[in-house]
């Protein structure tokens, strides 16, 4: 069994780190940040902490594979990445969860102008979603660019709207909720409503016109129907806005993601509970897989196979302190994570 590494505080690595026996994990408010760099056979994992690259600002390499859950704080001082901003260079695959977020900041007085871009982040891959943003200056005055190899900051001209907030809301049975509100408007013909399967290839599905010229906030919904978003086939529904004015120019709003409910998960019963629990699978296991329970350290204390055509899974319990713990059930390239709370 690996040795995994988990990092519950703040760790500031300013030279050259080797992990390889296992992960390495960044946890529960916890921040990972220097300059150095971090060699790993498995996967760098930022759970619910941060990764900052630098010391305000600076690099820092991941030798290996990055999955970011919580954020990845970037400050902006100048345009030298690595000495000016801040930038994060991974290796390997970066694979971003649903929910996790872009924290970019600006430092020491930097005003970056219309034209300016940033490399914050490298990759030899990329899978999973997009960052949740958290762009300083007026919205839409930054956006990023996912490109094949990288994430780029990019300053662009003012919008011809001013943006209030732009979301997008599940609803069971009825589809995807939009709606979007401005603080004022120039020009405005309207919005093209965009929807993309993999934040890549993007379709219009709708045009909602705009209110032209106003000072006045202005509110917009449109709905995406269930049938619609079930034709996508996928787990991860991104949204986008293209704003258009009267002479054609156009400008995209910042991305809304919605995670579609998958049909397969697992339902943990009794819980809490203090002899046994039963980890039931909505659908019978198609392979061989494996139920790990983890404590609040993240220290490994139980772990027992799972059989092919398993519907139902009982896991002795009773000889575990009092506690929170983390169930992890692994089948083939699924895996599910549940809380347990042992009595």
């Amino acid at each position: 069994m690996a040795d995994d590494f988990f990092n519950n505080g703040n760790l500031e690595n300013n030279g050259t780190l080797t992990w390889i026996t296992g992960d390495f994990f960044t946890g529960n408010s916890s921040t990972l940040s220097g300059d150095g760099l971090i060699n790993t056979a498995g996967k760098v994992l930022v759970a619910n902490g941060s990764v900052g690259p630098g010391s305000s600002p600076g690099a820092l390499t991941i030798a290996g594979n990055l999955t970011i859950a919580g954020s990845l704080d970037i400050e902006l001082g100048g345009f030298t990445p690595g000495t000016q901003h801040d930038q994060l260079i991974v290796t390997g695959n970066v694979q971003i969860n649903v929910g996790a977020v872009l924290n970019v900041s600006v430092i020491n007085s930097f005003f970056p102008t219309t034209g300016n871009q940033f490399v914050v982040l490298t990759w030899l891959t990329r899978t999973g979603a997009l960052f949740t943003e958290n762009l300083p200056g007026d919205p839409g005055a930054m956006i990023t660019d996912y490109n094949l190899l990288d994430l780029t900051l990019a300053m662009t001209a003012p919008l011809p709207v001013t943006w209030l907030s732009f979301r997008a809301t599940l609803h069971d049975g009825k589809g995807v909720d939009l709606a979007w509100s401005t603080a004022s408007e120039s020009n405005n013909e309207g919005f093209g409503v965009e929807r993309s399967a993999n934040g890549r290839d993007w379709e219009s599905i709708a045009f909602v016109p705009g209110a032209g010229t106003t000072s006045e906030v202005q509110n917009y919904q449109f709905t995406d129907p269930a049938y619609a978003i079930a034709s996508a086939g996928a787990a991860l529904i991104y949204y986008r806005l293209k704003q258009t004015d009267f002479s054609g120019a156009f400008e995209y709003s910042p991305i809304r993601i919605v995670e579609i409910p998958s049909q397969s998960d697992i339902r943990i019963f009794p819980n809490p509970a203090d002899e046994e629990i039963s980890i039931a699978f909505s659908q019978a296991t198609a392979e061989r897989g494996l139920v790990q329970l983890f404590n609040q350290q993240g220290r490994l204390v139980v772990e027992e196979p799972l059989s092919p055509q398993t519907t139902e899974h009982q896991l002795l319990i009773s000889s575990l302190p009092a506690g929170i713990y983390i169930l992890r059930a692994t089948v083939g390239r699924e895996q599910w994570t549940k809380r347990v709370v042992v009595e």
